[in-house]
């Protein structure tokens, strides 16, 4: 049962649990009525602090509970009439969201690139491939990077050294650079081919020159390794750890006296950039592997389309 999941939404319903026994502990429950948990004690646990947290951590929540339940051979019982009532309560008792992270824009590229020693730093140069491939490719920071040293994803769902292709010109094509995903977020198991073109109009910042020379700098680096794994001043084999490479690029921005972006702000970068370029929704859409209009999500130019699409209407229609 717990395989039915993947491994990182396994974690996420873990802490959900841990949560909820805080929460019996602080409210004095009886152990008997914790796990596994009965009605009355679901209820008020879910109806505790809606107002504190966002609907979907009330959703995680009460998933983490259930799994637990069906792991265990247990039901958890609630009544569908007060689920659904409870389900809007969350949405509605919310508090505000957070405001929407800002995109990175390309002119916060160039900060970051012109900052780093690509050249003769084998770390700066993974970090800059890593950097400029997800805001071109499109990529998810997680799926390029992983969490910690010392707990690497399982190498058979996490994109690798050896998952690379570079290939040249084809006619009318441009260079590209390829990083196969064994396993994707949408995909599933059938994995996905992330890509990234050549950008000639801006060379410092291409995702394609900034790849080959991270492969190049990196040679030593076994085919087993991460996609952006390098070689260390010790002359180590190191992963590149997504804290690691969200604080270089702070570290660059800081200093330029502008604001620090989060992982997912490449992701959202590369969408508003490609929108604002006059590149149709549909191609970005492939480009970063939407199947629905949740890409809509990482748009924080959405004028840009209005003014496009939507201005000078010729009035003889009406």
């Amino acid at each position: 049962m717990a395989c039915s999941v993947k491994i990182k939404t396994l974690k996420d319903y873990g802490s959900a649990v841990r949560v909820f026994l805080r929460w019996c502990e602080s409210n004095v429950i009886p152990p008997a009525q914790r796990l596994p948990t009965p009605e009355s004690t679901l209820l008020r646990y879910l109806a505790d602090n809606m107002e504190d947290v966002r609907s979907s951590t009330y959703t995680s929540r009460r998933a983490g509970l259930s799994l637990w339940h069906q792991i265990h051979g247990f039901n958890l019982q609630i009544d569908d009439g007060m689920s659904r009532r409870l389900g809007r309560a969350a949405r509605l008792c919310q508090p505000e969201a957070m405001p929407s992270r800002p995109p990175i824009r390309i002119f916060d590229l160039g900060v970051i690139r012109n900052s780093l020693r690509v050249e003769n730093d084998r770390a700066m140069a993974a970090v800059w491939a890593c950097i400029s491939f997800a805001f071109f490719g499109l990529a998810r920071l997680g799926e390029l990077t992983v969490e910690t040293l010392s707990e690497p994803r399982d190498r058979l769902a996490r994109s690798l050294r050896l998952h690379w292709s570079v290939r040249p010109a084809e006619g009318s094509a441009a260079p590209t650079v390829t990083l196969r995903l064994p396993t994707d977020k949408v995909q599933g198991p059938n994995g996905s081919d992330l890509i990234a073109s050549q950008q000639q109009t801006s060379p410092s910042l291409c995702p394609v020159a900034a790849v080959r020379w991270h492969l190049h700098v990196n040679r030593a680096v076994p085919q087993d390794a991460g996609a952006f794994a390098f070689i260390d001043a010790a002359g180590c084999v190191r992963e590149l750890t997504t804290d690691f490479c969200i604080k270089t690029a702070n570290e660059a921005l800081s200093s330029a006296n502008l604001q620090p972006i989060s992982g997912h702000c490449l992701r959202i970068g590369g969408t508003t950039f490609y929108l604002s370029a006059g590149i149709p929704e549909l191609d970005i859409r492939r480009h970063g592997r939407w199947k629905s209009d949740a890409m809509f999500v990482y748009l924080r130019r959405l004028y840009v389309t209005a003014g496009r699409v939507f201005a000078n209407v010729d009035t003889s229609h009406g």
